[in-house]
């Protein structure tokens, strides 16, 4: 999608998603001043119960709170509201590296991407995943890349550069942590140019504690890919569908046609009944995957349209 135009690197906001993160967030805002220092610092705070909005507001940071809880409302918040040319998201957790920031922005102002990710799998530390968490993104990022032909490493990592076209034209309606996940899988079939870039990823500090229930939050996750499949993909996920009842169907009808008519008995009967719906489901699930397809189609032409106005 990128034109490959330069944008202006003095318009930059690092935009950092909280709650309850007092532990880190002062270091966070210092760094971010330190390796970004032209620019503007927004804290979007979830209704912290801590001292993290009061520590941001000494640091003379801007501060947005919102009210609605879960990661996906406060990134939505971010992008309906922050209006510079390019932005930088990460945690208020001290996990991402600031110093490496410049990794991401360079890419991103001189146009060789919509959208630049800190990639965090190949360069962590040992104790900074808990346990099942590794498998729980390399899982993702295998769903995604099979099923959306890509070839990225880390799909749910929450440090980013991207545009302001990216914040003002891809549509999110996640609700929690899921939100990278969907994020992610929106700009790959929208035509925008992601870009990973490997950089270290750091344990939290003690004393901070990480947010995401592995389980829940996993589920959601993989939730949110099943759903954007179906409706980005509607004539190969019914398609499929369609497969496992074209199968078996075609299997019973071959084996009562193999038993020859004068073998036929009242105990087939059933099995023709059970063949003969199994095919019928079949064709319901293939003509819902091309009406399906032929929405989505259009769907898609409406948008590019939408983008160029």
């Amino acid at each position: 999608m990128n034109s490959g135009a330069s944008l202006n690197p003095e318009s930059i906001a690092v935009v950092i998603p909280c709650y309850n993160e007092e532990k880190t967030i002062a270091l966070v805002i210092k760094d971010a001043q330190r390796y970004l220092p032209e620019a503007r610092i927004y804290l979007f705070d979830n209704e912290s119960s801590d001292r993290s909005v009061e520590i941001a507001t000494e640091l003379e940071v801007s501060v947005f709170t919102v009210h609605s809880r879960g990661k996906g409302y406060v990134i939505r918040a971010i992008l309906e509201k922050i209006n510079e040319n390019i932005i930088v998201m990460l945690d208020g957790d001290a996990t991402y590296d600031l110093s490496q920031a410049k990794k991401l922005t360079t890419p991103v102002i001189c146009g060789e991407c919509d959208m630049a990710v800190g990639a965090r799998l190949e360069n962590h530390q040992t104790a900074a995943f808990r346990n099942l968490h590794v498998f729980g993104n390399n899982l993702v990022r295998w769903l995604i890349n099979k099923l959306f032909n890509s070839n990225l490493t880390d799909v749910m990592s929450g440090y980013r550069a991207f545009t302001r076209e990216v914040a003002k034209k891809i549509p999110i309606a996640s609700k929690g942590f899921e939100v990278e996940t969907e994020w992610t899988i929106q700009l790959l079939t929208q035509g925008y140019h992601l870009k990973e870039i490997s950089l270290p990823y750091k344990s939290r500090i003690e004393g901070s504690y990480s947010k995401l229930n592995t389980f829940r939050d996993g589920f959601k996750v993989l939730w949110t890919i099943f759903k954007l499949f179906k409706d980005i993909k509607p004539l190969t996920f019914f398609g499929s569908f369609a497969l496992c009842f074209y199968f078996p169907s075609c299997s019973i009808g071959y084996a009562i046609y193999k038993l020859g008519h004068e073998n036929w008995g009242s105990d087939q009967i059933p099995l023709i009944v059970i063949a003969t719906g199994m095919f019928l489901s079949g064709i319901f699930l293939t003509s819902l995957g091309i009406l399906m397809n032929s929405a989505a189609e259009k769907h898609n032409q409406i948008l590019s349209v939408i983008k160029k106005l």
